[in-house]
């Protein structure tokens, strides 16, 4: 992408524009197809998509509720909702896969809104925060086994509760399709001092992949990780146990 196409984006916290390509490409990369799964790179697939990719939509985009944010007005200091005039009761949605009807998507404008508002507000979460903004609760919803996020796994962070079926969650962290590595109190695989329990999980493919890599250092993520233990707030659903020992000879997914 050129850059300065887009250079009216306020990006927070030094993220570069790939953050929001996501948004971006329904318009300016896929303009001869009307369906696209979308995920981030911290992802690691364990399971078929094919349900996924066969959801018949309602409405532009399908997606997991995010695991601690939960609503658009929570917290209520980091997007403008009321500005905008959006329920801040509305369900939240994580962008990290997301099932897109693109023909939708572009008949209301979801690129050109999001980006709009992209130029306006300085937002945390950049493309996430848009989008929810746009969409204001209106998406269709996965299992949350479909990306199970690091505070699934939190108990006293995790607000999705007052929102998804306890048992979805259960079978979500028993039997995860994919596991998103996002920022989180329990860190990535990649960086020292992780303790996320499906870690092994995405170091086993790494060895694989590139039996040379090397983990790195994030000091400020230690610190923010050994608060939060002291603090009593990464404790784990005691169900996260079932990710622990994961490798990649687990997954069940072809190719």
């Amino acid at each position: 992408m050129n850059k300065d196409d887009f250079k009216e984006i306020r990006l927070s916290h030094g993220f570069p524009l790939a953050t929001a390509y996501n948004l971006i490409a329904p318009k300016y990369l896929l303009g001869e197809y009307d369906h696209a799964i979308y995920m981030d790179a911290d992802i690691v697939v364990l399971d078929d998509l094919g349900d996924v990719w066969n959801q018949v939509l309602t409405t532009p985009v399908s997606a997991v509720i995010d695991a601690h944010i939960g609503f658009v007005g929570f917290p209520s200091m980091w997007r403008p909702w009321r500005e905008l005039g959006v329920d801040p009761k509305a369900p939240y949605l994580n962008t990290g896969f997301m099932n897109i009807d693109l023909k939708m998507w572009r008949e209301q404008e979801i690129t050109e809104r999001c980006l709009d508002l992209l130029a306006a507000y300085e937002m945390p979460c950049i493309d996430q925060d848009a989008l929810n903004l746009v969409l204001n609760g209106k998406f269709d919803h996965m299992h949350p086994r479909y990306n199970l996020m690091p505070y699934h796994l939190m108990k006293k962070l995790r607000t999705v509760d007052v929102l998804e079926d306890s048992i979805d969650i259960q079978d979500a962290i028993k039997d995860p399709a994919m596991i998103h590595f996002h920022r989180s109190f329990l860190g990535k695989p990649w960086i020292r001092g992780c303790t996320h329990p499906a870690r092994e999980l995405w170091t086993s493919i790494a060895d694989e992949v590139s039996p040379k890599w090397r983990k790195s250092n994030d000091w400020m993520g230690t610190l923010k990780q050994t608060a939060a233990k002291y603090a009593n707030m990464s404790v784990l659903d005691e169900s996260s146990s079932a990710l622990t020992g994961l490798k990649a000879s687990n997954l069940r997914c072809d190719g």
